[in-house]
């Protein structure tokens, strides 16, 4: 399911004529952002339980694959079941540290069963795609307007919620894009 549905941007950004932009190509958009944003994080946006296999390296420490880690259920190695006294887990990092030995060397030896929350992850990724498909959408309908396909002036539209000229709504939704980015944990522009 989409973080962000087409009736939201065309209500944030005042863009409701379908001349200007169809649901088609806003749902295209929406698509492109989230798939962008989806492989720049390299983890579920979505929250649930995981049944992970990893490779034991005779290290004291493994790392999940998603965060934050709310519980671990089940931590096996070799098949035998570990005890949740016999270990640590550090929620952010997605990091489990046996208290004494080791993670058996092996090929996906190492069984965890654990339930992950990326909820806040969540909420902060559904503003960045709905900025960055804003700043499509304008971006989109401006360079129609400039060709003179339509005769709207694009000035007319604002996001409503900021009341401004798209132009300046634009550099104000990439600030607030890089910001929500390095919330996540990423530190590059992709706007």
């Amino acid at each position: 399911m989409p973080l962000v549905d087409v009736s939201e941007i065309r209500r944030d950004t005042g863009i409701e004529d379908t001349n200007l932009i169809t649901d088609t190509q806003i749902q295209e958009f929406i698509e492109q952002e989230e798939a962008k944003l989806r492989s720049e994080i390299g983890t579920l946006f979505e929250s649930g339980d995981v049944e992970e296999y990893l490779d034991g390296d005779d290290t004291n420490s493994i790392v999940l694959r998603y965060s934050p880690i709310n519980n671990i259920y089940a931590l096996r190695i070799n098949d035998t079941e570990i005890s949740p006294d016999s270990y640590i887990f550090y929620p952010e990092e997605a990091k489990v540290v046996l208290k004494s030995g080791s993670f058996t060397a092996g090929n996906r030896n190492i069984y965890v069963f654990y339930n992950f929350d990326n909820s806040y992850k969540q909420k902060i990724a559904k503003q960045i795609v709905h900025d960055l498909t804003c700043i499509d959408v304008f971006l989109f309908v401006g360079a129609k307007v400039s060709e003179g396909v339509e005769s709207e002036k694009l000035d007319n539209y604002t996001l409503k919620f900021d009341g401004k000229p798209y132009n300046q709504t634009i550099e104000e939704l990439k600030e607030r894009v890089k910001i929500n980015l390095a919330k996540i944990g990423i530190n590059f522009i992709i706007v």
